[in-house]
């Protein structure tokens, strides 16, 4: 078991490593190893179309997210729903996790919403159905970042 992780932690410090490398450092890098021999093409190949499959569970999960956090508003809007103590908690929630939906996707600049409304990453991050299901997904496959 030992060797495995060992392994691993190699991978992970190669990955960071190459990483800082520039685009065309990186292509350079993968030239020279599958002109040597070191990178099959056919294994390379599926490796990408795994990536891409894994970018595109990404993306899905992203979507159900943003979907479930409007059905929540939806739900929330229903004509009646009493203002008790647990539903301003569930609020409370609701708001991070979509806070949390907003951030992640750096597309909108969000620093005065957060500051308003107490952004908490860490909670949010919890209470967000889309990181409990990457952690689960990336146990499997170790496809997400």
């Amino acid at each position: 078991m030992g060797n495995i992780f060992a392994e691993i932690e190699k991978i992970i410090k190669l990955r960071e490593d190459i990483k800082t490398l520039s685009k065309d450092a990186q292509s350079e890098l993968l030239y020279w190893l599958f002109l040597d021999g070191s990178i099959d093409y056919v294994e390379a190949s599926k490796k990408y179309v795994q990536a891409l499959e894994s970018k595109k569970a990404d993306a899905m999960n992203q979507i159900v997210e943003a979907e479930t956090i409007i059905c929540e508003d939806m739900i929330d809007r229903e004509p009646g729903r009493r203002k008790t103590k647990s539903h301003m908690e569930w609020l409370q929630n609701h708001i991070q996790r979509a806070l949390y939906f907003l951030n992640m996707g750096k597309r909108l600049n969000m620093d005065e919403m957060n500051k308003t409304l107490g952004y908490d990453e860490e909670k949010a991050k919890e209470l967000s159905w889309y990181e409990r299901n990457k952690n689960i997904n990336s146990e499997y496959n170790g496809a997400y970042k």
